[in-house]
Parts: C-alpha cells; structure tokens; sequence
C-alpha cells in the first residue's frame, strides 16, 4: 500500500496543476480491475490515486500514483477511503461498482462522486423479486448522492433513469484493454478453442458455460474450452468437471495471448452493462456470441436465449470456417463506436460535469447537477 504525504495547508493547486481522481473498488480483479486500470492509463489529463481490494496487481499500471488497500469489513473499508481523500485531496471520486458505490455514497465524503456500477446488481435475473426491489430501493436512497452516473449501454441507461439519480446520467464508451491484433487469423475446424473470460461467480454464470462445453463436446471432443479467471472454488468444479480448462487469473499479456490462440469467444454472463472481455475478443479478431441480453442490442454480435441455441451455433462455426470467418466481421465492426479517442472526450465531459455541484449535506440537486 502506498499512501502519499501532503501537509494539511496543502491546497489542490499547491500539489498539482491536474485534476486529480481517485478511484474506489473493492473488487479490483476480472473486468472490473480491467476497466479501472485502462481508464486510469488512457486518460493522461489527470493524476489517479485507486482504494482497491482483489487479485489484481496495482504495480502493473504505472499511471496510478498513489494506492491504498482496503482492509476486511465495512467500517475499514469507508475509514481507508476517508483517509485517502484527506491525504490525496481529489477532486472527483470514481467509485467503480456496487458495493464500491456504498462505500463512497453511504457516507458524504466532501468530493463528488462518480458511480459507475458496472451493471446494476438488481438486473440480476437469477435472484428473487424481492431481494431485487431490496437492491433497487438502496440504490434509489445512494442516487441522491451521485453527481454522475456512468452508463455504458442504453439498457443501463433505463436503469438508472428508474432511480431518479440526483445527477446527471452520462455515457462512457469502453473500449478493448488489448490492442487490436492485426495478424492473419486461421478459422480451421481442427480441435477448435472456445474462451470465456472473467470472474467465476454467479453473474457470468460458469453453469451455463459449462453446459454448454457438455452439449458441444459430445458432438466433437475435439473442441476445447478454457474459462480465463478464477473465483468461487465450487463453481470452478463444475466447470472442471465438464471439461472446461481454468487458468486462474492471468497477466494482461498471457490473457492477450489465450485470446490470440483461441478460435471463438463464448460470453455466458446472465447480465451485463458491456463487458471488456468482449471487446477484447473482438480485438483479438474472434467470432462472438453472448447470451441474450439487452446490452448487445444493436452490436451485431451473435446472440442466443438458451444453451441448446448458443451450442448449436458453436457446432456451426467449429465445421464452417467461412460462418466463424463472417461472425468475425461483426467483432471488428464493434470497435468502430468504441475507441480511445471517445473514451477520453466523454470522461473529460464527465469529470467535468461532476465538479462542482456538491450541496453542504452531501447529496445533490437535479438543478444543480444540470446547471
């Protein structure tokens, strides 16, 4: 953990001349830690500091200059984020996912905050209605205190247009963590590697990944498939026990070079608000396909409702190399809307957007917020 020393008489402006953000996440590992650090390392106009907890390695971005771990529990948790502000002095809080969200809004910081929740937890299909209204409830009190909330797709938007955010609701483009391969790429039908990446935990659902590989593999033993990442130990069994190769999490290089080697990228997650990894596998120039799920409408990727429909497509583009080479064509056109130069015009808005509009009590007014 690295902590910054400023004398309590140090203004913003007396330590830099930049705007300064710090980003909170507890879980700083799988898409989440993939988007943090290339935010961080993409928008170069201001200093990041990053509260974190998770797998991740905060010396792998040398663009974050000062980093705090969070201890276990809530009350640690909120007392490291205190400490962070006072001894960082940001000017914008990035508070990136649910419980991320909590921490930084349960409790007024005196600093903007900036919610990005990485799809909402109460879109979560999987659970009941009534533990979903719960999560709804919570966010609609915690939106008062955000000065902006990021969306990613304009299924999320919807979302949180429900929770009458306080704030105004901007869009942010993501963008690959991996620069676009630009080698020659094979779509050989022979033993064919089907990938999936991300944190093996109920919303990317490694039950319907590895029904999936059950229903293909009994046509073809040949195909293989790998889950990159790792997580809950049971659901990482189930996955092993269908025939499914598990990494564990890997470098940002040695994931760039398992997307380079596999054939076609198979997104299983129940809900999303837009994932990196398939961003990624477009980058890496694969065939996609994805459950059916609101944030890919419009992107052209294959989608599917059901694990019979998602194999059989499988099955396809595993035997026709001309179907796995015209899937591809749609992961490229995918890249066009979502690029570096976007990203950093609409964070600029954000932050932007964000400053100055904090009230005396924490929370924030519509008119305030849009003025």
């Amino acid at each position: 953990m690295i902590t910054p020393e400023f004398s309590d008489d140090h203004s913003l402006t007396q330590i830099s001349n930049r705007l300064r953000v710090l980003h909170v996440t507890e879980c700083y590992e799988g898409g989440v830690g993939a988007a943090v650090d290339s935010l961080i390392s993409h928008y170069e106009a201001a200093e990041h500091g990053l509260v974190w907890s998770g797998a991740r390695k905060v010396e792998d971005n040398p663009g974050i200059a000062a980093d705090y771990e969070m201890p276990e529990g809530f009350i640690g948790r909120w007392t490291m984020i205190r400490r962070a502000v006072d001894d960082f002095k940001p000017d914008v809080v990035h508070a990136h996912s649910s419980w991320a969200g909590v921490l930084c809004r349960a409790l007024p910081l005196g600093v903007p905050v900036v919610y990005e929740p990485h799809c909402f937890v109460f879109d979560d299909p999987a659970r009941s209605a009534k533990v979903r209204r719960i999560y709804q409830m919570a966010e609609k009190v915690l939106a008062r205190r955000s000065a902006v909330t990021i969306v990613l797709s304009e299924h999320e938007r919807s979302l949180a247009e429900g929770l009458r955010p306080a704030g105004r609701i901007m869009d942010l483009a993501n963008i690959p963590t991996i620069k676009a391969w630009s080698g020659e790429r094979s779509f050989a039908t022979t033993a064919p590697t089907i990938t999936m990446v991300g944190r093996i935990a109920d919303q990317k659902d490694p039950g319907l990944f590895a029904h999936v590989a059950r229903l293909v593999l009994a046509d073809n033993p040949d195909v293989r498939f790998t889950w990159i990442g790792d997580g809950d130990p049971a659901q990482r069994s189930i996955l092993e026990n269908a025939g499914v190769r598990v990494t564990g999490w890997l470098s940002h290089e040695a994931v760039r070079d398992e997307l380079i080697r596999s054939s076609i990228y198979f997104h299983s997650a129940a809900y999303e608000g837009f994932p990196l990894s398939v961003l990624d596998a477009a980058a890496s120039g694969l065939p996609i396909i994805a459950r059916d799920l609101p944030c890919f409408i419009g992107t052209g990727l294959a989608t599917a409702k059901d694990a019979e429909s998602i194999a059989a497509t499988l099955r396809h583009w595993t035997k026709d190399e001309q179907a796995a080479r015209d899937a591809a064509k749609a992961s490229r056109n995918l890249l066009q809307s979502m690029n570096v130069e976007v990203q950093r015009e609409q964070l600029g808005q954000i932050y932007a957007a964000a400053s100055g509009n904090l009230r005396a009590d924490g929370n924030y007014r519509k008119q305030d917020a849009n003025a």
